[in-house]
C-alpha cells in the first residue's frame, strides 16, 4: 500500500466507524460507500469491513459448532481459504443477485445488514450436510 494511501484510507476508517459505531453497515450504505457516494468514507474501506466481517462470521461458526454442534456454513477443509478481495467480490455479487431478485431491493437494502448478506450467501454456498 502506498504511503499516500495510507492516510486516505485511516481517515476514512475513522470517519466510518463514527458514522456505523451504532449500527451495523446495511446494504445501502455499503452500496453508498461502494459508488463513492458518501463523502466520509473511500470505497477502500470497505476491504477493512469486509474482513471485519468475514473474522467475526469465521468466529461465529465455531462458536455454532462448539455449542451446539451444528454450524452456520460448512466450508470445504472447515474454514473460509479465500482473500478478503475475493470476499468482498462474492459479497458484491451477491448484492448484484439480491437487487435483479428483490423487488423490494430498495427497502430491503436500507435495514439489511452486509453481515447478514454474507452469512445467508455463505450458507448457501456451502451448506451443512
Amino acid at each position: 500500500m502506498s504511503k499516500r494511501v495510507l492516510p486516505v484510507l485511516a481517515a476514512s476508517l475513522l470517519a466510518l466507524t463514527a458514522a456505523i459505531s451504532a449500527h451495523a453497515l446495511t446494504v445501502k450504505e455499503y452500496l453508498e460507500i461502494a459508488r463513492g457516494e458518501n463523502p466520509n468514507a473511500a470505497p477502500e474501506v470497505l476491504l477493512v469491513y469486509v474482513w471485519g466481517v468475514a473474522d467475526g462470521l469465521e468466529s461465529a461458526n465455531e462458536v455454532a459448532k462448539a455449542t451446539t454442534g451444528s454450524p452456520l456454513y460448512c466450508p470445504p477443509g472447515g474454514e473460509l481459504s479465500f482473500s478478503v478481495e475475493t470476499f468482498k467480490s462474492m459479497i458484491d455479487r451477491e448484492i448484484l443477485r439480491l437487487e435483479r431478485e428483490e423487488q423490494a431491493f430498495e427497502t430491503l437494502s436500507a435495514d439489511m445488514p452486509i453481515g447478514i448478506v454474507a452469512l445467508k450467501m455463505l450458507s448457501e454456498r456451502y451448506p451443512c450436510p
